[in-house]
């Protein structure tokens, strides 16, 4: 069984949409930046210095981590019951989708994981547009969901990048 969640955020709020799951008891953080390196074992989401960035991930685990020198696609394997969440990277060209995903068959992990998500979704808010860049063609999203940075990134002008190349996704009203 699994938890989704495709969201925009701006890279500076993942402390605070995500601080909250490594305060749980037993949850163990760790923090990749992609493509293999692990940057650090979150303890203290307080810190300033935890400065995320697009292409970063974050993994929770509930219990001990089975730990690896290797990649980050297999220490996700190895720790298959981590919850993940992929910031999407932010440049000049635009915001991309963030990704929260987990896949477990241990009901208790499930439960503590959907609680992290509907609190993401009490957090931001739903409605979006898809936009192909190449036809123009425009398609509801109703799923997206948007922290308030993105939103002002959006209505500053921002582009939001969907899940596929040539596509953009506009915030609906």
């Amino acid at each position: 069984m699994t938890v989704s969640v495709q969201f925009h955020m701006m890279p500076a709020e993942v402390a605070g949409l995500f601080g909250h799951v490594a305060s749980k008891a037993g949850v163990c953080t760790s923090w990749w930046r992609r493509p293999v390196k692990r940057l650090a074992i979150v303890d203290d989401w307080g810190r300033s210095s935890l400065e995320f960035r697009g292409g970063d991930a974050v993994l929770f685990k509930l219990g001990a981590w089975e730990e690896s020198e290797a990649d980050l696609v297999t220490v996700c394997q190895r720790n298959e019951d981590a919850l993940v969440v992929e910031i999407g990277a932010l440049s000049r060209e635009g915001l991309h989708e963030s990704w929260m995903h987990s896949m477990s068959m241990d009901e208790e992990v499930l439960r503590v994981w959907r609680s992290v998500a509907a609190r993401l979704r009490r957090q931001t808010r739903a409605g979006g547009i898809a936009v192909n860049e190449r036809t123009k063609a425009r398609g509801a999203v109703r799923g997206r969901r948007f922290t308030d940075g993105a939103r002002q990134f959006f209505y500053d002008g921002g582009v939001l990048f969907g899940p596929v190349p040539g596509v953009h996704i506009e915030i609906a009203e």
